[in-house]
């Protein structure tokens, strides 16, 4: 089962929801407050490969084209 991320807009909180890929993101509610004004939250995911000595990453948002060393110190995944 797929893992959704959503944010809540009444208690300004992240929170993930696992569920079966038919129920999809309909009817969320926060875990927190019960609140159901919640907005999808689309994570990056990246990919890295070696091979021949030499190392690339494959993956969505800034991080395709990132050229630092560890993940620890891209903007991108000091957000949370």
């Amino acid at each position: 089962m797929p893992l959704y991320e959503f944010y809540c807009v009444v208690c300004r909180r992240p929170f993930d929801v696992r569920r079966a890929l038919s129920r999809g993101t309909e009817d969320v509610a926060c875990p927190l407050c019960g609140g159901h004004d919640v907005r999808r939250v689309f994570t990056p995911v990246v990919a890295f490969s070696s091979g021949g000595g030499k190392t690339s990453a494959i993956g969505g948002g800034a991080c395709a084209g990132c050229a630092v060393a560890q993940c620890a110190g891209c903007p991108s995944a000091r957000r949370r």
